[in-house]
């Protein structure tokens, strides 16, 4: 997930820790909003992390969703290759249901939402040479944090249909 503004931030985690996000990797792209350095890096984590704390105990997870350290774009695209699936928001992606229609094993995926503004070319130059399958989120431009939460419930909710 980009870095965004705090509260829209707080927001996209705390729903993914009461979906079951089990990983978010918060990272710096060009476009993404970023202030502060390493404590205040430091800080933001710590603020996250008893989000989702509160977040997993409300909803009855059973485990705490993990929040990494900020990474830079360069560290997130190399970061991918330890993924058998990378599904990408993108409003040129293929449609949402077909695209986790895809699925065959619920295990090593991630989602990769955009900051307010998109990726620049270069990053998207990134992403499709770390072998991400874009998906499109349907017909509106949505904002970071819908684009999230919206990520997580269909992968979550493909991964429930494989269980059976």
């Amino acid at each position: 997930m980009p870095m965004i503004k705090s509260h829209r931030m707080v927001f996209a985690i705390e729903k993914c820790a009461e979906l079951g996000v089990r990983r978010i990797i918060p990272f710096r792209c060009e476009r993404s909003v970023w202030k502060g350095g390493e404590k205040e890096s430091r800080k933001k984590q710590e603020r996250l992390e008893r989000k989702v704390a509160a977040a997993c105990k409300q909803s009855g997870n059973p485990w705490f969703t993990k929040i990494e350290p900020v990474a830079p774009f360069a560290g997130l695209v190399e970061s991918l290759k330890d993924y058998s699936s990378i599904f990408l928001a993108d409003a040129g992606g293929g449609p949402f249901y077909s695209t986790f229609g895809m699925l065959k094993e619920p295990h090593d995926m991630i989602a990769v939402v955009g900051p307010e503004g998109g990726f620049t070319e270069s990053e998207m130059e990134g992403f499709e040479t770390a072998g991400a399958v874009k998906v499109s989120l349907g017909l509106n431009r949505l904002r970071s944090e819908t684009s999230a939460f919206l990520m997580a419930s269909g992968m979550i909710l493909c991964i429930a249909d494989l269980k059976g």
